[in-house]
């Protein structure tokens, strides 16, 4: 979604964001820059809108702020209790850009409304869980397949953008000289550290691997199986930050679709195919936060939509749930922009 934007205006405010949020000590400053950038750069005037909400906030409490978690998984988070964004290193760096709205979304909302829900609420997901078994499924599996092909795609970028980002093509000759370089560090850092377990998980390598650690010989084998396990884990983090930068408008929808049935929803079509959400929050999510999450997770991911979306996208996810639920979710978010 593109608009006019007024950039003096604009600019005005990246002066007052910097004023007000500029953090240069330790880690935090990632997420001081990855928002910096992102409202510089953004051509959605409702993106503006939101920064303009948030520096709002920071004048009414000047403990709000903008934080950097240092782990290697992706979850960034809202925290009511500290009044606090979180953004995770490896999705700041990534620039992925919509779960920092995302999470705006999640703040406004309980800044604006102390999280509230709509009125009539379990009746709009009642009729847009009728509407998707019936009008929606058809739209509903053409955008689960879809998704699915557009992230396919991005396997092969995903290595190409792997290879660029460690810069292979300059340090070294071909992928053996860096299979080998990788080899050689982890062979020595092995040898080096206190905690092979610990160190194993740092580089990536997963959890069916280390269940059987303690019954495998650390040799010239094993440093090459974990090496390979390594690159491979390296490549994929690429590809899901490439397609998120991308096309982060599946994740939202996907997500959305997942809290209409509470991380439960399921179809034949879709199970019979193999195929799923993209993403999701899950079961387990919603059975221990409640079922009022769904809510949190709908309007956050439409805040998201609004912002660093397309409106090929709302239609579709009209398409998907119907006009009644889209239609709350959008009176809800100019609410609380």
């Amino acid at each position: 979604i593109k608009g006019p934007i007024d950039v003096n205006y604009r600019r005005q405010l990246i002066d007052e964001f910097q004023r007000l949020f500029r953090n240069d000590t330790g880690s935090h400053s990632l997420c001081y820059n990855y928002y910096l950038d992102f409202f510089n750069n953004t051509e959605n005037p409702e993106a503006i809108r939101i920064l303009s909400s948030l520096l709002e906030a920071k004048k009414a409490n000047p403990l709000f702020s903008l934080t950097t978690s240092l782990d290697k998984c992706n979850t960034s988070f809202y925290s009511p209790s500290e009044g606090r964004i979180n953004i995770t290193r490896n999705v700041a760096l990534g620039k992925r850009n919509g779960v920092g709205m995302h999470e705006a979304g999640h703040f406004l909302h309980d800044y604006r409304m102390n999280q509230l829900l709509p009125n009539d609420w379990d009746g709009v997901v009642a009729r847009a869980r009728a509407f998707n078994s019936n009008k929606g499924l058809s739209a509903r599996n053409d955008f689960v397949l879809e998704a699915l092909y557009q992230k396919s795609r991005f396997k092969k970028l995903g290595s190409d953008e792997f290879f660029r980002r460690i810069g292979i093509m300059t340090e070294w000759a071909d992928f053996d000289q860096y299979f080998n370089y990788m080899f050689n560090q982890n062979k020595i850092n092995i040898s080096q550290t206190n905690s092979i377990k610990r160190y194993l998980n740092e580089i990536g390598v997963g959890e069916s691997f280390l269940k059987n650690f303690d019954v495998v010989k650390i040799d010239d084998d094993f440093i090459r199986d974990i090496t390979t396990l390594q690159i491979e884990s390296y490549k994929s983090r690429v590809t899901e930050d490439l397609f998120y930068e991308q096309f982060s408008d599946y994740a939202a929808i996907s997500d959305i679709i997942d809290a209409l049935y509470l991380g439960t929803g399921k179809d034949i079509k879709n199970a019979r195919l193999g195929v799923h959400n993209l993403y999701t929050h899950g079961k387990n999510y919603y059975s221990q936060n409640g079922s009022h999450f769904a809510f949190y997770e709908m309007l956050a991911n439409y805040t998201q939509l609004k912002t660093t979306g397309s409106k090929r996208s709302i239609t579709m996810l009209r398409q998907i749930c119907g006009d009644e639920l889209v239609d709350r979710l959008d009176r809800m978010y100019k609410f609380i922009r």
